[in-house]
């Protein structure tokens, strides 16, 4: 028995490439229509849906309409495309990498103070694309984000439901589509070094932030790295749902330096990159080592 994929001959990257589009798209169009629905059966004009405004004089309509779109396309359609490229629906689990993380707990642990020491140098890397020449018009429509963000975050919304709509839903459903799905599909036709880099890459540029692909885009290779090295899609959750969910944290504790216009226009200093960049080599080869430990114990029964 083989899947539907490999009888019709349809390569891993193909199948890829036409998801991400299905599932960018498809997330787009259904959270726009859940917010234009609610924003109507709430007396408001859909017409003043243009004005950025009216959008956020309901951020709880605009948040619901994105984890919704995300749970259902990004995470519950792509659950059920993996289908069609598995013999058998017990094999599903297996190809989207829902599989026990290697080295346990500590593995964890050592995945997310990975993510945290490479920090400052994220943060340089985001400088550093920030100066690059852009046209004006990426540069502007990156500010209107950052000021809906920025208004969204400082608003009313209470912080258990804001970490439920910025970090628990996207570490979920993007992990699903681009560590499980994409990374599996994109292996079937290169090694898997390069569909590490090429999903990582792929995961910057769909956020759509031109202004921060650079950092976004290394933050994404190496998620998708810890992912395929722990044989788990669940240590790309872990720590994709702690980096989001320390931002929101920071936005809620200290909003004034978060969003303080000068400092985010400021390189690090280099002392700080220089500790980031020894610190993540550290805690690299910690990892490594102890999968590497891990590899070699005889298995227990």
């Amino acid at each position: 028995m083989t899947a539907w994929q490999d009888r019709n001959g349809f390569p891993g990257w193909l199948m890829a490439v036409v998801w991400l589009f299905g599932a960018f798209f498809g997330f787009q169009i259904l959270a726009a229509i859940i917010v234009f629905v609610g924003f109507s059966m709430g007396g408001g004009d859909i017409l003043s849906l243009t004005d950025p405004a009216a959008l956020l004089s309901d951020p709880n309509l605009l948040f619901i309409g994105n984890s919704t779109g995300q749970v259902l396309v990004l995470g519950l359609m792509t659950w059920w495309l993996a289908r069609l490229s598995v013999a058998t629906k017990a094999e599903r689990p297996a190809f989207l990498r829902f599989a026990p993380v290697q080295g346990g707990n500590k593995t964890l642990v050592l995945s997310v103070l990975l993510v945290f020491a490479i920090q400052p140098v994220i943060l340089y890397l985001g400088w550093a694309n920030q100066h690059l020449p852009l046209p004006q018009w990426i540069k502007d429509l990156d500010e209107q984000q950052m000021a809906m963000i920025e208004q969204l975050l400082r608003g009313d919304i209470a912080l258990p439901v804001m970490l439920f709509h910025v970090a628990l839903v996207p570490a979920i459903c993007e992990e699903v589509l681009f560590r499980g799905y994409i990374l599996r599909q994109f292996e079937k036709n290169m090694g898997p070094m390069a569909a590490v880099i090429l999903t990582g890459v792929i995961f910057g540029l769909f956020h759509l932030r031109l202004v921060q692909a650079i950092p976004l885009i290394v933050l994404g290779v190496l998620i998708t790295w810890l992912a395929w090295r722990t044989g788990s899609v669940w240590t790309a959750v872990v720590v994709h749902f702690v980096n989001n969910g320390a931002s929101v944290v920071a936005a809620y504790a200290i909003p004034d330096i978060m969003f303080d216009e000068k400092l985010q226009n400021t390189a690090p200093p280099w002392w700080a990159v220089a500790i980031g960049l020894g610190a993540t080599y550290y805690l690299f080869l910690l990892l490594r080592g102890h999968l590497h430990e891990h590899a070699q114990r005889p298995a227990t029964h």
